[in-house]
């Protein structure tokens, strides 16, 4: 029998795979999304925060002072007595002019000699290292070099005493034969033995190029040794009273002008102490400068042209943001006296006039003045009429109005508008005043790039 090979086929079901479809839908979920992200527009977000902008307030100051240069009135040799930096009274014997350079000479030599300096220098000496050393500190280090200058001061004047008298008896005859010539303040002052180019300096001529201090160069004169009619000889500080003049930003400008700043603690860099001066600001050569007055520390720092100083200006403190946050916003100012709250709410609002009726309109207030609430134009635009409770007498809205700076605040999803209260401000941030009325407060969410923005944008 043969066999049957005959094969039979059977149709089979479609299986329905599950799998694919939950990742294709997926997938479109997810192109979706990326394509919704490129395509939206996305807003940085800051988080507003406590802090302080600390301003370099270090500065190179520029010394002017009222400075009387002295010149000799014939030729020869000096030979000084009062000590350099001293306080010069009226008729103080200050130099002598050795015509033939005899005496200075034999004076120069004596000089070295140690047994001239007189035992009440040496006690006064003694006592001044003394109290320099109990008194010191590492923290005034920059002391020890002052202390330095005023002791080689000290010795000099001594040796230069003892000389003197030892050389009693050729100086006597020096003066005999009108060779040997005294010279005496003709008015007080500081006493000082070099000069720097500056002393002509005054609040009316100095320029930005005042300020090179590579291009001034102090000059000792006590090292020149022979002097020429019309030679400096030594020159006199003869007030008190001077000014320091700084180059500052506009910024300092801007915030001495506004908090009308009229006198600042400045602390000298060099002994770290501390004085007050007079305000004032001038402008030159298209710069800001801040001029100092002051009455006191002059002969602390007679001998400077500059000097580096710190202005004491107080930190600015409380919520620090971003400068790109900040925008500016036209408000509707509207009296207070048109606000009553309405429609049995707590809610402040206006009664509006309209040609068929009289409407209550519930308005957000944005700030508060001690006549006026300030109204976003798109809640009560310019034109609105509006009737004052229990009067007759009607306001016609936008008749005065003003910018508020502020930032939009994105803590529910969309950009709102709230003003602020700047205090401070550098390049970067701003110090913004902290628990204001309608304002921003610690840790609210607000738009980084708020010129981008507007009012009521849902924010990604």
């Amino acid at each position: 029998m043969a066999k049957n090979t005959k094969v039979v086929k059977f149709h089979t079901a479609m299986q329905f795979r599950i799998g694919i479809v939950i990742g294709l839908i997926l997938l479109l979920y997810l192109g979706f999304h990326i394509f919704s992200y490129l395509t939206s527009k996305n807003t940085s977000v800051y988080e507003v925060e406590a802090g302080t902008i600390v301003q370099n307030n270090h500065y190179k100051a520029l010394a002017i002072r009222q400075e009387s240069v002295v010149t000799a009135d014939h030729d020869g040799y000096p030979v000084y007595f009062a000590r350099n930096g001293a306080i010069a009274g009226m008729r103080t014997q200050v130099y002598a002019m050795d015509d033939t350079g005899s005496v200075s000479k034999k004076l120069a030599k004596s000089d070295a000699d140690i047994s001239n300096v007189s035992k009440d220098d040496i006690e006064e000496i003694e006592n001044s290292i003394h109290n320099f050393v109990k008194t010191y500190s590492r923290v005034d280090f920059n002391k020890t070099y002052a202390f330095q200058s005023d002791l080689s001061e000290m010795l000099e004047q001594s040796f230069r005493a003892g000389a003197t008298a030892e050389l009693s008896g050729n100086i006597d005859e020096a003066i005999a034969q009108n060779k040997f010539h005294y010279y005496i303040t003709e008015k007080p002052g500081y006493l000082l033995y070099s000069l720097d180019g500056g002393e002509g300096i005054t609040l009316d001529t100095f320029t930005s190029s005042s300020f090179d201090a590579a291009s001034t160069k102090a000059k000792d004169l006590r090292t020149t040794g022979k002097l020429s009619t019309g030679d400096p000889v030594y020159k006199l500080i003869t007030d008190d009273h001077w000014q320091m003049v700084m180059e500052i930003p506009q910024e300092l400008v801007k915030r001495i002008t506004d908090e009308e700043i009229t006198y600042l603690e400045v602390k000298f860099d060099e002994d770290k102490s501390t004085s007050w001066g007079e305000v004032s600001l001038m402008e030159k050569e298209g710069l800001h400068f801040l001029v100092l007055n002051l009455d006191d520390s002059v002969e602390r720092f007679a001998d400077e042209r500059f000097i580096s100083v710190e202005l004491m200006l107080d930190e600015k403190s409380g919520l620090k943001i971003p400068n790109s946050s900040i925008v500016e916003k036209e408000f509707n100012k509207v009296p207070i006296a048109y606000f009553y709250k309405g429609n049995n709410s707590s809610d402040l609002g206006v009664m509006k006039k309209g040609d068929a009726s009289d409407e209550f309109v519930s308005l957000s207030i944005y700030k508060k003045d001690d006549n006026y609430y300030y109204i976003d134009p798109l809640e009560l635009p310019a034109g609105s009429r509006l009737q004052m409770p229990d009067s007759a007498q009607t306001y016609t809205v936008g008749e005065e109005h003003t910018n508020l700076k502020g930032v939009y605040n994105v803590n529910r999803g969309y950009a709102i508008f709230q003003p602020i209260d700047i205090l401070y401000s550098n390049e970067n941030y701003t110090i913004i005043a902290d628990k204001t009325a309608f304002g921003v407060d610690l840790y609210d969410h607000i738009a980084l790039d708020g010129a981008n923005i507007t009012d009521n944008e849902v924010i990604f």
